[in-house]
């Protein structure tokens, strides 16, 4: 089974990618079908923020404006909420600056043991307004359910690309040959990075009855066959930092209509 994610991928002049996807997984030519989402759109608010560059050689720059999001965001609905980074380093930038947050503010820290991440995991938990830096790709984003403590949002800051590397290149080399251009970068460095994303994004609904928002930092979350890769419930919109806080509190406004 093919999840919903990957069906709406479609360049000018390309079929749907499926099997392209079951080429991958070494399934090509078996039968398909989709899984669609149990969730509905009305759950999650998605905001692309376009305005807030989060490459590598400016990251040092937007540290403030990540205190700002992270603070619009608890001043619109306190609550819990992740703050995934692409890296240890990018994390600890933000660790640096984010005292303003105060005890409020937990987060993920390199080589700690199972013991200290669970400890940090029910200090979590216990807070009734808290935000928890983590890493894209750790335990925190991919393998923990929260259960019944409910999450408010979760903040991605980056595409978080992975690195350049020989066989990475090698299928980008591929796919744009056999299937031209952009497909080589999408399959070798979007399609993983998204997953990540998608995945951070996952500890958020986890029931019908669960609501909250989504803000993915980046202008790169703007490109066209990134949009593709993403859910079809999440329906992003693309603003400003400074046209968040209005749009928070229009659907948290609607928890009550």
């Amino acid at each position: 089974i093919v999840s919903e994610f990957k069906t709406s991928i479609r360049f000018s002049g390309t079929l749907s990618p499926l099997p392209v996807y079951q080429r991958l997984h070494g399934l090509e030519g078996s039968p398909m079908a989709i899984a669609e989402s149990p969730f509905e759109a009305s759950q999650i608010r998605v905001v692309l923020i376009n305005d807030v560059p989060t490459y590598y050689v400016r990251r040092e720059e937007t540290i403030s404006d990540l205190v700002f999001i992270v603070t619009a965001c608890l001043e619109a609905r306190s609550g819990r909420y992740l703050i995934a980074f692409p890296s240890y380093e990018y994390l600890q930038m933000f660790v640096e600056r984010a005292e303003v947050m105060g005890e409020s503010f937990l987060y993920q820290k390199q080589n700690s043991d199972i013991a200290e991440y669970g400890l940090l995991r029910e200090e979590f938990e216990r807070a009734s307004s808290s935000v928890l830096g983590i890493v894209l790709g750790g335990s925190f984003s991919e393998s923990i359910d929260f259960g019944s403590v409910k999450l408010s949002g979760v903040i991605v800051i980056s595409m978080a690309l992975p690195p350049s590397n020989l066989e990475r290149d090698l299928i980008k080399r591929h796919f744009d040959e056999e299937k031209g251009s952009p497909w080589g970068s999408l399959i070798a460095y979007q399609r993983p990075a998204l997953n990540r994303v998608i995945q951070a994004v996952g500890r958020l609904v986890r029931s019908q009855s669960d609501r909250g928002v989504v803000c993915l930092v980046d202008p790169r979350f703007e490109q066209a066959q990134v949009k593709s890769l993403m859910p079809s419930i999440w329906e992003p919109i693309s603003l400003s930092k400074q046209d968040l806080e209005a749009t928070l509190d229009d659907f948290w406004s609607e928890e009550h209509s």
